[in-house]
């Protein structure tokens, strides 16, 4: 980390301006109606898979899963093909198309919950005896609005209070509870694919996708980066680690390309000099973020240069934090 640098600058209230006309530039590209925070809603530039394609779009599309990760793939020849996305992951067997127990596999590393909700007397709920969990309000209304029992399998828990959010975690998924948000968008799904693709297969996929050897950056005029964070929900005391992966177009690892980050967030911007790719093309980084107070929403926006200082690459992500 010897080429670490940091500049910050407090914006005030232009800062929070800037922030306030973004987002409405984002809601008048229609981006914010889809994915209104974190991962930021954007093309990833990779279509959804042929066995998947119908089932993405019947079960609710990218408002629902998000955009592609991945392309499809398999991480072993005994294996579904696999196709990741913002909230969800998808495999295919050879006959039909399932979704890989996320919420799950969320649930059994969750922190300690806090505050248990109990629905409302005067409120309609649905209790599942596989579980003996309940669902209701408005967590109620988008299950049943949205194939529920496909879409995310049965619940695992009541609402919970988790980090100072009310969610409730279920087979496939996680629902969050966010008021500040317009009343169609309250009821948001966790980024879940997200999450597990950059714990668990991102640097499988960066290995088995790779063509080639890296190549240097000279002559190179655009670079594919793709970007992951450590903790999609970053809890007190956790270290938010960025990665960075910078290919050519047809896929080749790119050596020796400096990049920097960006990090916003309301009333501050960070820039951070992340240093340059190694032979996998990858950086990896912890990211100075002990100041920053719970409950924000944290924008990253990666970029990097060629030799001659021209940008040739850009990636956004997101995360939260919580604690």
């Amino acid at each position: 980390m010897s080429r670490q640098r940091f500049s910050q600058r407090r914006s005030g209230r232009w800062g929070a301006a800037c922030l306030v006309l973004i987002a409405l530039l984002l809601v008048g590209c229609g981006l914010v109606e889809e994915r209104p925070f974190t991962p930021l809603a954007q093309e990833t530039g990779i279509a959804v898979g042929d066995p998947f394609v119908d089932f993405y779009w019947e079960m609710g599309g990218p408002l629902l899963f998000g955009y592609p990760l991945t392309e499809p793939f398999q991480a072993a020849t005994d294996e579904p093909l696999l196709q990741y996305f913002q909230t969800m992951r998808l495999e295919f067997n050879g006959q039909q198309v399932a979704i890989t127990p996320l919420g799950a596999w969320a649930f059994a590393g969750a922190s300690s919950a806090v505050g248990l909700y109990s629905p409302p007397d005067d409120g309609r709920s649905r209790t599942f005896p596989q579980t003996g969990q309940t669902v209701w309000d408005q967590f109620l209304i988008f299950y049943e609005a949205h194939q529920g029992e496909t879409l995310l399998g049965l619940p695992l828990s009541a609402q919970i209070n988790e980090g100072g959010m009310r969610v409730q975690y279920f087979e496939n998924g996680r629902l969050e509870w966010q008021p500040e948000l317009p009343v169609q968008q309250r009821v948001q799904l966790t980024p879940l694919g997200q999450a597990h693709f950059q714990s668990e297969m991102a640097m499988v996929y960066q290995q088995i996708t790779r063509n080639a050897g890296p190549i240097a950056a000279a002559d190179l005029t655009h670079a594919t980066v793709l970007t992951s964070v450590r903790a999609p929900i970053l809890y007190a005391g956790d270290e938010q680690v960025l990665t960075v992966i910078v290919l050519r177009p047809d896929g080749r690892a790119v050596s020796d390309i400096q990049a920097s980050v960006t990090i916003t967030y309301v009333g501050q911007e960070l820039v951070y000099d992340l240093g340059r790719t190694d032979a996998e093309g990858r950086i990896q980084a912890q990211l100075p973020l002990a100041d920053v107070p719970p409950g924000q929403s944290i924008l990253l926006d990666v970029r990097v240069y060629a030799p001659d200082g021209r940008e040739i690459g850009r990636e956004r992500l997101g995360f939260r934090t919580w604690w």
